[in-house]
């Protein structure tokens, strides 16, 4: 895919994936240089001059306060973060890469960060002053992976490698390593998807009968997480969730 060519997805995301089909573009892309704080734009082509590690921090921030999700790639070759997500809402945004091969077009490695707000636990009955206990409870959905190996293929086509997906939440983010992601492992999206919903639900559990003792929640939750990129493994991904301090 070259610079010129349009490639527009529409992700509408459920509580923890999204779904897609093709959009057109809005108006012609380019550069605007923000403010030093990280936030859900309709703008395109927003860029971020601060660090990864600030960023992440940021990004953070908006899972736990904020109800709109955005789309960002981090540029390590310049370090600053690129907005290519359009229509931003609640239920998701439209992602659009050629923001970058437009903007960057010489760039040769990127990540792909998301949040997945804490909003989403309050469908699972549980308030604004609870979602601090949920770390690492909404990993990577089956539509977020199959969504970004399309994109991966898209942007190696260009010449530029999508090395990381980062699903930031609520006092961490998860980071699948997509180098090693290949196509039996797309076959067993399906026991991945269950793997998921298994996981959140046992987040559930575990507040709801050990709200009461935090070094409990806090030895569950780590065994929890432990147990999910484990059993990620056996499907082929390597995925880890990363605490933030």
């Amino acid at each position: 895919m070259r610079a010129k060519k349009l490639f527009t997805i529409l992700v509408a995301s459920t509580i923890l994936g999204c779904t897609t089909m093709p959009v057109k573009p809005q108006k012609p892309i380019e550069e605007i240089v923000a403010g030093p704080s990280i936030k859900p734009s309709e703008d395109l082509g927003l860029v971020y001059k601060i660090s990864q590690g600030e960023g992440i921090k940021q990004l953070s921030y908006l899972a736990m306060n904020n109800k709109l999700e955005d789309i960002w790639y981090y540029i390590p070759e310049t370090n600053e973060w690129l907005d290519y997500g359009n229509k931003v809402s609640k239920n998701g945004c439209n992602p659009e890469p050629n923001v970058l091969l437009t903007l960057r077009p010489n760039i040769k490695e990127v990540s792909s960060y998301h949040i997945h707000p804490a909003c989403n636990l309050s469908m699972g009955g549980f308030y604004k002053d609870e979602f601090k206990h949920f770390p690492g409870a909404l990993p990577p959905s089956k539509e977020d992976l199959t969504y970004l190996l399309e994109e991966r293929a898209e942007l190696k086509r260009s010449g530029v490698n999508l090395k990381e997906v980062v699903v930031v939440d609520l006092g961490g983010y998860w980071v699948v390593n997509f180098e090693t992601i290949c196509k039996e492992t797309v076959k067993k999206m399906q026991y991945y998807e269950m793997l998921v919903d298994k996981h959140t639900s046992s987040y559930y559990s575990l507040y709801k009968y050990n709200k009461n003792d935090s070094k409990k929640l806090e030895t569950f939750r780590k065994d929890l997480i432990k147990d999910f990129e484990m059993k990620a493994a056996e499907l082929g991904m390597d995925m880890k969730y990363h605490f933030l301090e």
